[in-house]
């Protein structure tokens, strides 16, 4: 049954002006709850701080039955058409995977209309808080990515019914977005050869073969936001939240996203990843068993490698050139560039999985796999 709706929708105009003072926003969400559940009296409402800028979007909100709740409310900029889309695309995500039952938070109630959607409130901190921490020792990497992959598959069953106009243009699309990725890999790479001494080499064919690898691997059809701070590790296991967005992506990009912390606004912040050979090797396994001999663990470690390169190379640009609003919202998500590089440097020689083509670009960028800088 197709409960993904990408289609446009006959939703109400009337959607609610956004206030701006904290007062007023908080007074503004308890009417959208009141008008979303009527009846039900709030005794607590408080912001869910998930975000390093803007006024809070996520809320907690604490009912006279005791019971507490997530109430996500739309960015004050987003447009009200795509609040809508966005509120609808959630609820009919969160249904469908609770019916499969995927680790996700219970649906509640929601109203496209006025861009509210309700779900149960799971106790527990987030990844990326608990990376950013305690650092990744205890963590259950199996349990994460089964959880990951349960909602990949589970989404992604909506793609066989996608007409293949539709299928093509979402994998057009994939690749027109990942061609600026690569670019940044190459900043990155220039950066690290000028900074030691190399083995000489084809830098940029290597980045080529690394990409061509990448692109030829397998997507699906997923969430669009996929980070450490959208997966809450409960007391029952880890649960993933924030389904808005849904669009084509690789797996294990998705994968790479969700288990490495970024300390995104806090000044003392740093990148932690939860990967490691470990979790390569598991992953290569439930890969294969999920996807009929799907092979992962290379892939993994790909978009793995191709994302720490990325993330320097983003990084570099943003010092380069300060000015642009791009570099600017940067460096507010990610202060300290020089200590956050030298981190994401640390990162590189850990090889999640045999892989030919990145090991030799790890190789030619003047590192070893296992080998700590």
């Amino acid at each position: 049954m197709p409960w993904i709706g990408f289609g446009a929708q006959p939703w109400s105009t009337n959607f609610p002006i956004q206030p701006d003072s904290r007062i007023d926003r908080e007074e503004h969400v308890r009417k959208l709850i009141e008008r979303t559940l009527p009846g039900i009296e709030i005794v607590e409402l408080a912001p869910v701080t998930r975000s390093f800028a803007g006024p809070p979007t996520v809320y907690r909100a604490t009912f006279q039955n005791g019971r507490s709740y997530a109430v996500k409310t739309a960015p004050v900029s987003q447009p009200a058409s795509l609040a809508r889309n966005a509120v609808a695309t959630e609820a009919a995500v969160v249904r469908g995977l609770s019916a499969l039952g995927c680790n996700v938070p219970r649906l509640v109630a929601f109203d496209a209309s006025l861009g509210v959607i309700i779900t149960e409130w799971l106790d527990g901190p987030t990844l990326e808080q608990r990376l950013s921490s305690d650092g990744p020792d205890g963590l259950d990497a199996a349990a994460i990515m089964r959880a990951c992959l349960s909602i990949e598959i589970g989404i992604d069953s909506v793609r066989k019914r996608l007409p293949d106009q539709r299928s093509e243009s979402a994998a057009r699309a994939l690749l027109r977005e990942t061609a600026p990725i690569f670019e940044s890999v190459r900043l990155a790479a220039e950066f690290l050869r000028s900074s030691s001494e190399p083995p000489s080499g084809d830098v940029d064919e290597a980045i080529s073969r690394l990409e061509r690898h990448i692109v030829a691997g397998r997507w699906t059809m997923g969430t669009r936001d996929y980070n450490a701070s959208n997966m809450i590790l409960t007391a029952e296991g880890p649960y993933l939240i924030d389904f808005s967005a849904i669009g084509a992506d690789w797996p294990e990009r998705r994968l790479v996203g969700r288990m490495i912390a970024t300390g995104a606004g806090r000044s003392d912040g740093n990148f932690v990843s939860a990967l490691d050979e470990t979790s390569g090797k598991l992953y290569d396994d439930m890969a294969r068993k999920a996807w009929d001999d799907h092979a992962g663990g290379d892939l993994l470690d790909a978009h793995y490698l191709t994302a720490i390169l990325h993330m320097i190379g983003r990084l570099l640009h943003a010092r380069k050139a300060p000015d642009e609003s791009e570099s600017q919202s940067l460096i507010r998500a990610w202060p300290n560039a020089n200590g956050r590089i030298a981190t994401l440097r640390r990162l590189i020689p850990m090889r999640l999985f045999p892989n030919p083509a990145a090991d030799e670009l790890r190789a030619l960028l003047g590192y070893n796999p296992h080998e700590r800088k």
